[in-house]
């Protein structure tokens, strides 16, 4: 409990049938917020789900959907009858999180609805949630700069035809939350516990001061950037980049946009 009376406790897991959804978009730092998240006590979060099966074939034997997809699409289920099936799936961890009293968080694979090469534009993943679930969500956002320099070192931009595309992208996301709902990671990187802790309200998690600091102990999928072995918040530099780049993002009336609405430099040489 976070306050002597446990009242700030109460308020977060007032609500016993809701379901948590945080969401960001790739090479945002989305990994390091998600993690200081599921080291709250009352958190069980599940990370970078989607309803709609990505179509490739990965490692996991439990689970014969996603190969059949990949290798089969004809014979397996179409998006409705995927919801259908995630949604009962995710009824079962649901279930297990209230008979215990904590709260599920379900970090959203947000690229696929709005960065991969056939995005809805639509948060799916709200979409499929248990009959009976309420929702509390979040958002975060990183300058898209640093995200997009760090998304061309990853290879995650080859879906997107310019870095003005992936800035309307992003106002695509952004559109889907009211302003309180959406923080950033440079805010998060200046003061970890207090934006935490506005993020565990949102979620309906019970905030514990400190354990903001163990996100090193959870380890969840994503992390493809370079904060991979941090063990203490801390902002990364920004990447090198051209005078080419420098242009783009000076002709970019959408980062215009987005800057003025953050505070983000509208020079990027201006962020060293």
């Amino acid at each position: 409990m976070s306050r002597a009376d446990g009242s700030e406790s109460a308020e977060a897991l007032a609500d016993p049938d809701a379901i948590g959804v945080l969401h960001h978009l790739s090479s945002s730092g989305g990994t390091l917020i998600a993690r200081t998240v599921a080291a709250m006590p009352s958190a069980v979060l599940l990370s970078e789900v989607h309803p709609l099966s990505p179509r490739r074939v990965w490692f996991n034997p439990f689970d014969p959907i996603p190969q059949l997809l990949a290798n089969y699409p004809d014979l397996g289920p179409d998006a409705d009858g995927q919801k259908a099936e995630f949604r009962r799936r995710l009824e079962l961890v649901w279930n297990g999180c209230r008979r215990v009293g904590r709260r599920l968080v379900l970090r959203n694979h947000a690229h696929s609805d709005f960065l991969g090469t056939d995005p809805t534009g639509r948060l799916e993943l709200e979409t499929a949630l248990p009959d009976g679930a309420s929702l509390k969500r979040a958002a975060t956002l990183r300058d898209p700069v640093d995200a997009w320099l760090s998304m061309q070192a990853s290879g995650f931009a080859k879906s997107m035809k310019s870095f003005d595309d992936y800035c309307v992208r992003v106002e695509a996301f952004l559109a889907q939350f009211e302003p309180d709902e959406v923080e950033t990671y440079e805010a998060f990187v200046a003061e970890p516990a207090a934006v935490a802790r506005r993020l565990c309200e949102r979620l309906g998690v019970v905030f514990v001061p400190g354990r903001e600091t163990a996100f090193a102990e959870i380890s969840i999928s994503g992390n493809s950037g370079r904060g991979e072995a941090w063990t203490e918040v801390r902002r990364a530099q920004r990447r090198p980049f051209t005078p080419a780049f420098r242009r783009r993002v000076l002709k970019s009336e959408a980062y215009g946009r987005i800057a003025a609405r953050f505070g983000y430099p509208r020079d990027p040489i201006d962020a060293f």
